[in-house]
């Protein structure tokens, strides 16, 4: 006879099949009376929805549960994993990361959760209309009209950068980011303070080694103190270009190296801005790289970075200032004034961002290589889709795909698009059945460095595209600058080098900097 105590774990159980179940929508193969399923079909059932290859119908008039009118169903996009009892109760139907919801009563119903991480959120709901398809991503297709806008000395430049972004340079920074932690342990988890401290300051060094001054935009979270490490290149115009990825790791305890989620992101964004930095890229847009804190808690570096830009503050005025290139404390020491906050709510929509997150994972289920860019469609995201994708063309070929979801959910770039700034997530594709998501087993191994290596690629030709080069020129302090942080080791204390004519061409920058270079050669070798 059963225990008194296995009894009423049965009860219990029995009890969270009841709350977490949902009567089914019917499905299966497709309609008998169906020619086939899919864009013109003929199909004498009232409505019908394929999901994979899954084919969902209304319910039969005694299901009385479950309504015959598609209006009352809805789906989203999410992980399994982010399903909660309630959820699972009003989910009738879908596979993968495709969920049909019944809810006759409207979709506020329910709450999905949005601002969260990959697999604790949803996309928005969409209401099922007849004859919905859901499947994979579809090939993401450019504007055949599409046309480089950087001039003749512009795309040299972009080449050039292109060329040095290699496989091994990606692999060594992204290294050294697996290796960050506290008392031994490998780690970036936001409740570690030794270990958040850790990141930042390797953040801030590698900036400082590319020749960068870099500041930290600090804030306070469930009691903790967190920052956003930011640097940025100056432009002429008052837009942005923000280059976005989030630094903190998962599991919260323990061994948490996180070299797919997040350091090949990261990883990559510290790349790019290593290439823009030692070529003397002056832009027109402002370039930021902002490096975020406590994006797997629920996305709180890069709102509360989003929230700073529309508010009216001024990074520029911190790391836009002449001088050798340093590590400083606080990004935003003033509150903007009153015209400033102005301005800034006028310019709603300047702040542009790329954000990458789990970039470095090739998926075994694919034939190739493929990423995936997620973003609500508008103009000015399509643009930017535009220029990622004729960058990966030109300098990737075939060997990497595209594909596109305008049902974006799940990462940094729901902190921008919710505030309705211009933005997109790139992200390997079949990212949901990466085997070591938030585990210690994310390490360095299982990020493929040619993959990665051409993410970089496609991510530094469509920053440079969107951001601008300006004409002919570009920032000729800058080899100088990097010449001092190297000579000084990360010092800005050994004062500065006098700065050449304002304006150099593009060719004597070069030069210049290859002189620099040539110079620090023989230093080290005496």
């Amino acid at each position: 006879m059963p225990s008194m105590a296995a009894c009423r774990a049965g009860i219990l159980i029995v009890a969270a099949l009841k709350l977490t179940s949902a009567v089914q929508l019917p499905s299966g193969a497709p309609h008998e009376s169906c020619e086939k399923v899919g864009e013109g079909s003929s199909c004498s059932t009232e409505w019908w929805a394929k999901v994979h290859d899954k084919v969902f119908y209304p319910p039969p008039a005694s299901m009385l549960e479950l309504t015959q009118d598609i209006s009352n169903y809805y789906y989203a996009l999410g992980s399994p994993d982010a399903l909660t009892d309630e959820l699972k109760a009003h989910r009738v139907g879908g596979e993968g990361v495709y969920h049909i919801f019944h809810l006759p009563k409207g979709p506020s119903t329910i709450q999905l959760p949005s601002l969260a991480d990959r697999r604790s959120s949803f996309s928005a709901l969409v209401q099922l209309e007849q004859g919905t398809v859901l499947g994979e991503f579809p090939p993401y297709t450019p504007d055949s009209k599409y046309s480089n806008p950087l001039s003749q000395k512009g795309q040299e430049l972009e080449r050039q950068n292109i060329e040095k972004a290699t496989p091994e340079l990606f692999e060594d920074i992204l290294k050294q980011i697996t290796l960050i932690g506290s008392d031994g342990v490998s780690t970036r988890s936001w409740q570690n303070a030794e270990a958040s401290h850790a990141a930042t300051d390797f953040i801030q060094n590698k900036f400082l080694e590319f020749g960068l001054s870099s500041c930290l935009d600090k804030f306070e979270y469930q009691g903790k103190q967190q920052a956003n490490v930011m640097a940025m290149i100056p432009g002429t115009s008052p837009q942005s270009l923000s280059l976005v990825a989030h630094y903190d790791s998962r599991p919260y305890e323990g061994a948490a190296p996180g070299a797919e989620d997040n350091g090949s992101g990261l990883a990559t964004l510290l790349l790019n801005a290593k290439l823009a930095a030692q070529s003397g890229l002056k832009p027109v847009k402002q370039l930021l790289f902002a490096a975020v804190a406590a994006e797997e808690v629920g996305l709180v570096g890069s709102a509360n970075l989003v929230s700073r830009l529309q508010a009216g503050y001024d990074v520029s005025k911190i790391l836009g200032a002449s001088g050798p290139p340093r590590k400083m404390g606080d990004c935003f020491p003033n509150t903007p004034s009153f015209l400033e906050r102005e301005r800034k709510q006028a310019r709603r929509g300047f702040n542009q961002a790329i954000v990458l997150d789990e970039v470095g994972w090739a998926s075994p289920k694919l034939k190739t290589h493929r990423i995936n860019f997620e973003t609500f469609d508008t103009e000015e995201t399509k643009a930017m889709m535009d220029h990622l994708a004729q960058v990966n063309k030109q300098y990737n070929g075939e060997e990497m795909q595209m594909e596109h979801s305008n049902k974006p959910f799940g990462s940094d770039h729901m902190s921008f698009l919710d505030k309705e700034e211009p933005a997109l997530l790139l992200i390997n594709s079949d990212d949901s059945n990466y085997p070591f998501y938030h585990q210690s087993g994310d390490v360095l191994a299982n990020v493929d460095k040619q993959y990665a290596a051409k993410v970089v690629k496609m991510t530094h030709g469509a920053m440079l595209r969107i951001a601008g080069v300006q004409e002919d020129t570009v920032d000729v302090q800058q080899p100088v600058k990097l010449h001092m942080a190297q000579e000084v080791g990360r010092s800005a204390e050994k004062g500065w080098v006098p700065a050449p004519p304002k304006r150099l061409s593009l060719k004597q920058a070069q030069l210049l900097e290859r002189v620099l270079a040539s110079r620090s050669a023989g230093a080290a070798a005496a």
